[in-house]
């Protein structure tokens, strides 16, 4: 607490300032309770199914064949959902709606122990109500990030705290890990505390970390021998590992070069060539983006650096742009991303003086760094990105704050309130999708159950089958019949809609199904086997693959894109869906 509010904030005033945003989230969320299953939520509750809820709760401990994922404790809370409300949806979205809220009061708590009441207030309002958290909160499968961030603000309180508290905060940061291991980002994120804030030496900064290095080498070693997985992942994830050590040096190196006397002595206020720095280093990336041996490695990391600044900053996320500006984008978009990355290097080192003056400020943009550091190459959705999104706040909360009365008044606050009321516009809009999906999952289900008497009988294939539509999970899975306990013979996916919304006219003819899509806008994609969708198919280009079911072609007859599967002689008998217009329908 700063000086400005002790004296005037009692204990009692703090836990009801607190409550503000905690209620802000749950009302900003609460459409969540009306909204059911989707996607990857099958996978989630097919094993919860198979393990009765809490009846085996060890067996969490042991491998899930989760996408190689070890993640028990957050399996655990889904299994005390499953235990009080098996298969209604009500119950997982409350949890996930008091893991936000709650996560918002955290939030708070931290921006008032760095900079006061009013920095927790903004920040904690910015995160509970920031647009591009809606998939975490939204989706039942994203809980993972959910738990985890909830933990691991928690333990921070812990560590930076007084008295005992920081051996409580050693024990959370394990339940943090067990929940997802993004929550490594955690020691990098308190060393820079104890560095930044504290201002302490290397030495005691060592000692301060070694517990939490005891408990990171215990979760490694019951992931590889509960979990049956790598330690550290597997060597994908090396490179992140890499990333957060190499923050953890930096920040000791700091606590050796820093001046003691002004902060225009630190580092950061001593620099002067950081333009010529910047300029050159941002030539040099465009020139190897177009070198086959650096350029697809270089657009991914580009991809993700845009993806994270677009989400994490832009006040406006929906709707959500293409995918294809952020998953390795081509050569000239990735050129042009680059130069807005430039842009805001240069704005941050024109920043410097302001920020080696706030060490909070640069607590915040460390929090917000070492938070991106464990999914920097992830672009599938803003869930990732959503403990960063904490330090984005804090830093937020610390720039309002840092305006004077007079303009805070006049400017600062017009323009927060204006930026809430965006975010709360985007959440509306954003519950709609939400609901369209797990809506057209339920009647889907129920349509294609409708035709399965008796279980296993029927053989089915979606001819066309929705992902990512209005920029929410919609993806129809066959995982979803073991939970509702009727499964067809078979099941297969013929194309996949990405995306955006398509328009299907389609007609069987003998052996023979013709799918017309007018104004086609290449969003369809198709795999040889079925199984690994990899073979995207742009307007007018004819494609001709033997699949599973048949021989499938496209061709343009009439300005329209025609897809046709000519049936193999099994798949004749199969019973035949397709997805148009928000809704599957039948052949």
């Amino acid at each position: 607490m700063t000086a400005n509010d002790s004296g005037t904030v009692g204990l009692a005033n703090v836990r009801l300032i607190a409550a503000v945003p905690f209620v802000a989230a749950i009302v900003a969320y609460l459409p969540a309770l009306w909204t059911g299953f989707t996607a990857d939520d099958f996978f989630i509750l097919a094993r919860l199914k198979q393990f009765g809820g809490l009846s085996q709760p060890f067996a969490y401990f042991s491998a899930l064949g989760f996408f190689e994922y070890y993640r028990p404790l957050t399996f655990l809370l889904h299994a005390v959902d499953w235990q009080v409300w098996e298969l209604n949806p009500l119950g997982y979205h409350l949890t996930n709606l008091l893991l936000h809220a709650g996560s918002s009061a955290l939030v708070f708590l931290l921006g008032r122990r760095l900079d006061g009441v009013v920095t927790g207030l903004v920040a904690a309002l910015l995160f509970a109500l920031h647009p591009a958290s809606h998939e975490a909160v939204y989706w039942i499968s994203a809980r993972f990030d959910l738990l985890a961030t909830f933990l691991t603000l928690a333990a921070l309180l812990l560590l930076t705290g007084a008295g005992p508290s920081y051996g409580a905060g050693v024990a959370v940061f394990g339940l943090a890990l067990l929940a997802k291991e993004s929550a490594l980002a955690l020691p990098v994120i308190f060393l820079a505390h104890e560095v930044l804030i504290r201002r302490i030496g290397s030495s005691a900064a060592v000692r301060r970390l070694v517990p939490l290095g005891v408990v990171t080498i215990g979760y490694a070693l019951l992931r590889s021998q509960a979990g049956a997985l790598a330690a550290a992942g597997g060597a994908s994830r090396l490179p992140k590992l890499a990333m957060l050590a190499a923050m953890m040096a930096v920040l000791l190196w700091l606590t050796r070069s820093r001046g003691a006397a002004r902060p225009a002595d630190s580092p950061i206020g001593r620099a002067r060539t950081g333009v010529p720095v910047v300029l050159l280093a941002g030539a040099a990336i465009a020139t190897l983006l177009f070198v086959p041996a650096t350029s697809l490695w270089l657009r991914e990391k580009i991809g993700f650096a845009s993806f994270a600044l677009f989400y994490l900053l832009s006040p406006v996320t929906l709707p959500a742009p293409s995918p294809a500006f952020f998953d390795r984008p081509e050569p000239a978009v990735a050129a042009t991303e680059l130069g807005v990355i430039l842009l805001l290097a240069l704005g941050f080192w024109r920043s410097r003086q302001w920020l080696a003056a706030r060490p909070a400020a640069l607590f915040a943009l460390a929090f917000a760094a070492a938070a991106l550091a464990p999914v920097s190459s992830m672009t599938s959705g803003p869930r990732y990105l959503y403990l960063a999104s904490a330090g984005v706040s804090l830093l937020a909360g610390l720039i309002f704050r840092s305006f004077s009365p007079a303009i805070r008044i006049r400017w600062a606050m017009p323009v927060l309130a204006i930026m809430l009321a965006a975010s709360a516009v985007q959440l509306f809009a954003a519950a709609r999708a939400w609901q369209w999906a797990s809506d057209m999952t339920r009647d889907s289900l129920a349509l294609i159950s409708s035709t399965l008497a008796p279980c296993g009988s029927r053989d089915v294939v979606l001819l066309t089958t929705p992902v990512g539509i209005r920029g929410v999970f919609s993806n129809l899975n066959e995982v979803a019949f073991d939970v509702a306990g009727c499964r067809p013979a078979s099941y297969a996916t013929l194309l996949r809609v990405m995306n955006q919304d398509a328009h299907v006219e389609a007609i069987r003819r003998g052996d023979t199904i013709e799918l017309r899509v007018p104004g086609y806008t290449g969003n369809f994609v198709t795999a040889a086997d079925l199984r690994h969708f990899d073979m995207p198919i742009a307007a007018g280009d004819p494609i001709a693959i033997d699949t599973p079911i048949g021989r499938f072609t496209t061709a343009i007859e009439n300005g329209t894109q025609v897809f046709r599967i000519l049936l193999s002689e099994s798949a004749r008998r199969a019973t035949f869906f397709f997805y148009s217009d928000g809704r599957l329908q039948p052949l």
